[in-house]
């Protein structure tokens, strides 16, 4: 009995985990970014309609092929304080923000849609990037191990060199994710 509920438990918990989609965008292609996604049960145009809804590219009874490259800026900070004593004897704490110096990530988006008039078929083809951005925190100028260090002035001590026990310039990513795929929509 014990072991069915810890097999329970864990088996839970792993979907769980395993559900998890990390950052993803809200909206593929300028249409449905600039709709917020919410263009779901709506056709307004190929890519969203491939993405969101397949069976909604019946609604184009045409040739279509669309690019769109959309731009994502991002803007976060780092923040963290050394609480006074911790540089040494006496000395003051240190707190400090360092921002994200990496600037715009390209989101591309490719699709393809192409049906007839009256025809039961229509066929879409769409790669989408979905995914894929990142951090870029500086190391800090204002340091210990710098002949210009201004203990009074703001820091940010985790992008302290590390020789300074800082991560010194923090560069992280996000994995880069595709979507790609086919669809043939037979209509009635």
């Amino acid at each position: 009995m014990k072991t069915t509920i810890l097999r329970s438990l864990f088996l839970l918990f792993s979907v769980s985990v395993l559900s998890q989609a990390g950052h993803i965008m809200q909206g593929v292609g300028a249409v449905n970014m600039s709709m917020g996604g919410a263009a779901t049960a709506q056709p307004l145009d190929i890519s969203g309609a491939l993405q969101w809804n397949p069976a909604s590219i019946s609604a184009f009874d045409d040739k279509i092929i669309k690019l769109d490259v959309g731009l994502f800026f991002s803007s976060p900070k780092l923040s963290s304080s050394l609480p006074a004593g911790m540089l040494g004897p006496g000395a003051p704490g240190v707190s400090g923000t360092t921002e994200d110096d990496r600037g715009v990530s390209p989101m591309p988006a490719l699709a393809m849609v192409w049906g007839k008039d009256g025809s039961k078929h229509t066929f879409g083809a769409s790669a989408f990037g979905i995914s894929g951005f990142g951090v870029t925190f500086p190391e800090e100028a204002n340091n210990p191990f710098s002949a210009t260090f201004n203990p009074m002035e703001s820091s940010n001590p985790v992008n302290y060199p590390q020789a300074a026990r800082g991560f010194g310039h923090i560069i992280g990513f996000y994995m880069s994710k595709t979507s790609c795929r086919l669809w043939v929509i037979y209509g009635i």
